[in-house]
């Protein structure tokens, strides 16, 4: 199992227990919490620059 794997089985296992608490967002804000400063922790961030914002 990679890593970026690891993080969408943590991310399909937060929003699950979301749900069954009737909290649908919830899973989004301790997605955050859990990562504190490390943002390879979200499966979205893109961990280089945008193009448009590159010279």
């Amino acid at each position: 199992m990679t890593i970026n794997q690891t993080i969408k089985e943590k991310v399909k296992l937060l929003a699950q227990e979301s749900l069954q608490n009737s909290k649908l967002s919830d899973w989004f804000d301790l997605l955050y919490k859990q990562a504190g400063e490390d943002a390879t922790q979200n499966p979205w961030a893109k961990m280089q620059p945008y193009s448009y914002f590159q010279n």
